[in-house]
């Protein structure tokens, strides 16, 4: 099956057949079908799940909840202060156990959705480098095929150039019986 999905590759993208090809071109081919088989994730479909711990966790890593954070954990020390402790109308006094538990269960609750959200960005970038991988060697496969084609531009030049001293040396030779010595400077030949 590798050998027909091969030759098929090999066919198309450098229009010859595989066992043709060279050592480089063969080796390109073989990357492209190890890469074959493995289709992209399909990144536009998103469960719910992920896409709710993409948005808690980039929430969590904004500047907007470190202040909204540092605003509740002021005014919960104001309105549990030992003034308002005094008058009796504080629900958490000084020891904030009841802060602590909720502070605690927001550390607990954030790492697994910061975990997800990294795992799902992680599959993402690993799809887009696949696709970047295989752009490559697409992209060495083409160069390698234009190589080819200037090395037959080259070729063809080369034979249809005639050999300049075919054509040089009678003309200099023709030329330079007519030509005459330049004069030295006390008016001489020299």
């Amino acid at each position: 099956m590798a050998n027909a999905i091969s030759d098929h590759i090999s066919r198309t993208l450098l229009r010859s057949d595989y066992a043709g090809l060279s050592s480089a071109e063969r080796d390109l081919i073989d990357r492209i079908v190890e890469l074959a088989p493995q289709p992209p994730p399909d990144l536009g479909r998103v469960s719910r799940l992920d896409d709710l711990a993409d948005r808690i966790a980039l929430a969590i890593k904004s500047w907007w909840f470190v202040a909204g954070i540092v605003l509740l954990m002021t005014a919960w020390f104001l309105l549990n202060s030992p003034l308002m402790a005094r008058f009796g109308l504080a629900f958490d006094p000084y020891p904030f156990t009841f802060l602590k538990l909720m502070l605690s269960i927001l550390a607990v609750v954030q790492g697994p959705i910061i975990l997800i959200s990294q795992h799902h960005t992680d599959a993402s970038k690993r799809a887009a480098k696949s696709y970047d991988s295989a752009v490559a060697l697409h992209a060495k496969l083409e160069i390698l095929r234009l190589h080819e084609r200037f090395d037959g531009f080259e070729a063809a030049l080369a034979g249809l150039r005639p050999d300049p001293e075919v054509y040089v040396t009678p003309f200099v030779a023709k030329v330079g019986s007519g030509l005459r010595r330049p004069r030295a400077a006390n008016g001489d030949r020299a």
